[in-house]
């Protein structure tokens, strides 16, 4: 009786230590969730939208023996699921969901089942809230004459995010709104809890005749749970 009681301790014990860590318990397995909106603006770039769920997850006690897991696709609340794909039983999983049905300010589920064999068992559901769009405002046009070597750069504040925002200019010609999500090596970055920020832009570090790229960020990080929003803005500087 008293080695059964230590048991039981030992296993709410370990309970209360995972929940800690903030990993998710289902008996069988811990989610972690990253949900990302894109947003780019200009004539260049033209206007447009995109989002994209990363779901990773792995086994509390062992790996089950399984041949894959089907993971499947439900607007937020609703039974009427869509399969997106399976990936082969591992220890640590991933999947990533690109699909162009996702939008900003959107709920989803996401159905995990285990199959082995002819056996598919549903074992857990997780929502995701996509957030919002990071709209650029402030430039407004494609092409720019500077002034004094003073830029402006203005956004519209994402009521959902976290409390600061990273502003970053690149020196680019892309012309594929998905390509910006690989950006490297600003000219500039900085954070700032403000929606408006100005930036010296002097014609040593941003000659004229050039293409420029603006990328502003917000994250929001709430244990395993982490939510992004990407505003890009490219413009063309005249002489």
């Amino acid at each position: 009786m008293a080695r059964r009681y230590l048991n039981l301790v030992i296993l709410i014990g370990l309970g209360l230590t995972f929940c800690e860590t903030g990993i998710e318990i289902n008996l069988t397995c811990w989610v972690k969730q990253t949900a990302e909106t894109f947003r780019a603006r200009s004539q260049i770039l033209g206007e447009k939208k995109w989002a994209m769920v990363n779901l990773s997850w792995g086994w509390t006690v062992k790996k089950p023996d399984g041949d894959s897991v089907i993971v499947e696709r439900s607007p937020g609340g609703e039974e009427d699921y869509t399969y997106l794909g399976s990936t082969d039983v591992d220890t640590v999983m991933t999947f990533t969901d690109k699909d162009s049905i996702l939008t900003g300010w959107a709920w989803y589920t996401y159905r995990l089942s285990l199959v082995a064999g002819e056996r598919v068992d549903e074992f857990k559901k997780v929502d995701v809230d996509l957030p919002g769009y990071i709209d650029i405002l402030t430039p407004g046009t494609d092409s720019l004459s500077i002034p004094n070597d003073t830029l402006q750069i203005v956004w519209h504040k994402l009521k959902e995010g976290g409390d600061e925002y990273k502003v970053e200019i690149f020196k680019s010609n892309a012309t594929e709104p998905e390509s910006l999500v690989n950006l490297i090596n600003p000219i500039y970055s900085t954070t700032t809890k403000d929606t408006m920020i100005t930036v010296e832009v002097p014609d040593s570090l941003y000659p004229p005749l050039n293409g420029y790229i603006i990328r502003v960020i917000n994250s929001k990080l709430v244990e395993f749970v982490t939510d992004t929003a990407t505003g890009f803005r490219a413009f063309f500087r005249l002489p």
